[in-house]
C-alpha cells in the first residue's frame, strides 16, 4: 500500500498480498487469480463497472472464452431480433427507430379513433339512459378504456346535454377507473 497500490477492502487479504499493475495506470493489491503478465489474460470485456471510494471506479470483467461465449449469445441475439422484425443486422438500429416511429403514430391515430367512436356512442348512452325524476341516469362499462377517454366523452355529453349523470367505468387489464360526472345545472 505504501507503493501506491489500491486495496478493495470487501475483499480478503492474507498476510502476504501480491501487488499487480497495468502498465502505469492501475496498481492495486490482487487477493484473486494471479497471472504471471496482463497479456495472459487474453481477450478482455468489461461487464460492469461502479464506484469502490471517491474517486476509485471498480470494473468487473470477463475474459479469454467467456468472451467469445457472450459475443457469440449477443450474436445469436441480434440475429433473431432481426429476422423477427424482417432486418438485416446492420439496419437493425433503424428498422427498430422506424418500428418504434409507426407504433407512435397507430397509438395517436388509435386514440383518435377512440374519441370518434365514444363521441358517437354519446347519443347512444343518452337513448338508454334511465331517467329519474327528470334527471338522465348514464351507466356504462368501457372495455380497454383510459381515464382520458373518459373524461372526453363525459365532456362531450355535458357540452351538449342537460340534466345528466354519468358514472363511467373503463377496464384496463385488472385495473379498473370510474368517472362520475353530473352536467352543470
Amino acid at each position: 500500500m505504501q507503493s501506491g497500490a489500491i486495496g478493495l477492502f470487501d475483499e480478503k487479504y492474507g498476510d502476504t498480498v501480491r501487488v499487480v499493475a497495468a502498465g502505469t495506470f492501475s496498481k492495486e493489491l490482487c487477493g484473486g487469480t494471479h497471472v504471471d503478465n496482463t497479456g495472459q489474460i487474453g481477450t478482455f470485456k468489461i461487464t460492469a463497472e461502479s464506484s469502490a471510494a471517491a474517486g476509485v471506479r471498480r470494473i468487473e470483467a470477463i475474459t479469454g472464452m467467456k468472451v467469445l461465449d457472450q459475443l457469440n449469445r449477443q450474436e445469436s441475439l441480434i440475429s433473431n431480433i432481426a429476422s423477427a422484425v424482417k432486418a438485416k443486422p446492420d439496419l437493425l438500429a433503424e428498422k427498430i427507430q422506424t418500428m418504434a416511429e409507426d407504433n407512435k403514430a397507430l397509438k395517436k391515430e388509435l386514440e383518435g379513433l377512440r374519441k370518434l367512436s365514444m363521441s358517437d356512442a354519446a347519443d347512444d348512452l343518452l337513448s338508454d339512459a334511465k331517467e329519474i325524476n327528470g334527471v338522465r341516469f348514464v351507466c356504462r362499462k368501457f372495455e380497454d378504456g383510459t381515464i382520458k377517454e373518459l373524461r372526453s366523452l363525459s365532456d362531450d355529453i355535458k357540452a351538449k346535454h342537460q340534466n345528466v349523470v354519468m358514472v363511467f367505468a373503463a377496464l384496463a387489464g385488472e385495473k379498473v377507473t370510474f368517472l362520475v360526472s353530473v352536467t352543470d345545472d
